[in-house]
């Protein structure tokens, strides 16, 4: 009997340490500043709605490609969003993967759009996907070269730079 007891606290320790491993708390992303408002006025349910609601209006979509890729880019921004509301890094980079499908997938319906590169540089820098990140702000300014001064603003707040990264 006493050898039954060792056997299940060994099993109770190990299954313990291993839901402890996987539910690590880590430090949120910090939550960039063109979004703040957005997130701020936000809630989980609210924005799963919103979710389904997109969802939903791209099942029943025509073939028009431009509605498509709006819908795309709309969802893809609700993902955004829904990251930051969670206080967890582990939480929070599944809908910043998510988001980027959904850029993705409007670019491919849309190609060229100046909106899509910037929203894609931004989820790639915050994932830590530097080289994406930096080719997608390329792009974006190239494409739009007006809003330069705002994609090198974004580009310093979310890319950290080379001599902080050492």
């Amino acid at each position: 009997m006493r050898f039954l007891y060792v056997i299940l606290g060994v099993i109770w320790l190990v299954f313990g340490w291993t839901c402890v491993e996987a539910l690590r708390w880590e430090k949120p992303l910090p939550t960039p500043v063109f979004i703040l408002s957005e997130v701020r006025s936000a809630s989980k349910e609210t924005i799963n709605q919103e979710i389904e609601q997109l969802d939903a209006l791209l099942s029943s979509q025509s073939s028009d490609l431009r509605e498509r890729s709006v819908t795309y880019l709309q969802l893809g921004d609700k993902y955004f969003v829904k990251a930051f509301l969670f206080d967890n890094r582990n939480a929070q980079i599944p809908f910043l993967k998510l988001s980027v499908e959904k850029y993705q997938e409007a670019l491919r319906l849309s190609p060229n759009q100046p909106i899509l590169f910037l929203r894609l540089a931004d989820a790639y820098a915050l994932l830590g996907v530097r080289d994406k990140a930096e080719d997608y702000y390329a792009k974006t300014i190239a494409a739009d070269i007006r809003n330069e001064d705002e994609v090198v603003r974004r580009m310093r707040m979310l890319l950290p730079s080379d001599d902080r990264r050492r």
